[in-house]
């Protein structure tokens, strides 16, 4: 293989058949079995060498893989794919959005009588500043300064990474309407 030629690229369980030469790298190979499999696009491949074993990086050559001149790789779906720009936007966003709702006491959360008031407490309102603050700066880093080395991630672990669930809780104990501070 080191020494020019095509190389036999064998999918098993999809038969796809490709002549690529020893030069190229995984990420081309994923872009052919694209065009082949338009379903399947590339950041939702996974290609190995073994079934069970590690991914390949797209960068990887293949004269520089352990494969002679017919290599065997085996295709796995990594399912729908989300950019990490989105993932970020949806962690920060979601406390953000839900802490401000808490906090102006939107109708569908609180009885009648408190709809769109605000606590009396300043330090209700100092929380408020400095949780949105924090969420802000959090958002315009993702958006300006954030550069991510992988593109996607897969769509089902969105719900891992947001915590979105626990700031609901903990905004409700914050600008809870029977909120009594200490000095009263």
């Amino acid at each position: 293989m080191r020494g020019g030629g095509c190389v036999c690229v064998c999918v098993p369980l999809i038969s796809l058949d490709l002549q690529v030469e020893p030069n190229a790298t995984i990420g081309e190979i994923k872009c052919m079995f694209h065009k082949s499999h338009p379903q399947w696009y590339a950041a939702r491949q996974s290609i190995r060498l073994d079934p069970k074993g590690k991914s390949l990086k797209d960068e990887d050559v293949l004269q520089h893989l352990p494969v002679g001149t017919t290599a065997t790789f085996y295709f796995r779906d990594l399912g729908a794919q989300i950019s990490w720009v989105t993932v970020f936007l949806t962690e920060y966003g979601g406390p953000l959005l839900l802490y401000l709702m808490f906090y102006f006491r939107v109708p569908f959360i609180y009885a009648p009588k408190y709809d769109f008031t605000t606590s009396k407490h300043w330090v209700v309102h100092l929380a408020c500043m400095c949780h949105s603050f924090h969420y802000l700066k959090r958002l315009l880093e993702t958006l300006f300064v954030h550069r991510f080395s992988h593109g996607t991630m897969p769509l089902r672990n969105i719900f891992k990474v947001t915590h979105t669930h626990t700031h609901a809780f903990i905004t409700h104990t914050l600008t809870l309407s029977l909120f009594l501070s200490l000095s009263d």
